[in-house]
């Protein structure tokens, strides 16, 4: 796994353990066993990383919702519904992560929004 990745990986799990506010880069560095500097090899701050979870799952809702399928109205609600719950079930921990920072952060708000 690179080094991004474990950043990465570390932020989801205290993301999605801890609200926004009380997670550090400190604790994100320490969870990833990187030094705290690296951090910003990738990412300006907190905000900048927090921000490219929410675009990961914006893209992942975006792109399994453009997978509804059927012929009626109730067909497409049920694959609407189907393609839901399994987003949700295979990404639970961004999906949280994402349902603080959509109000934190609106335009990602907005964006699905339009997806949905």
């Amino acid at each position: 796994m690179s080094t991004k990745d474990r950043i990465i990986e570390a932020a989801i799990e205290l993301f999605y353990e801890v609200p926004y506010g009380d997670v550090s880069l400190l604790q994100i560095s320490k969870n990833a066993q990187v030094s705290n500097g690296i951090i910003y090899k990738y990412f300006k701050n907190k905000e900048e990383l927090f921000q490219y979870l929410l675009e990961i799952i914006s893209e992942r809702i975006e792109n399994k919702l453009e997978n509804i399928l059927g012929e009626t109205r109730e067909e497409k609600l049920k694959s609407y519904i189907r393609l839901n719950i399994e987003i949700t079930q295979e990404e639970k921990k961004l999906i949280k992560i994402f349902r603080e920072g959509q109000y934190k952060f609106i335009q990602y708000e907005k964006r699905i929004k339009r997806a949905y």
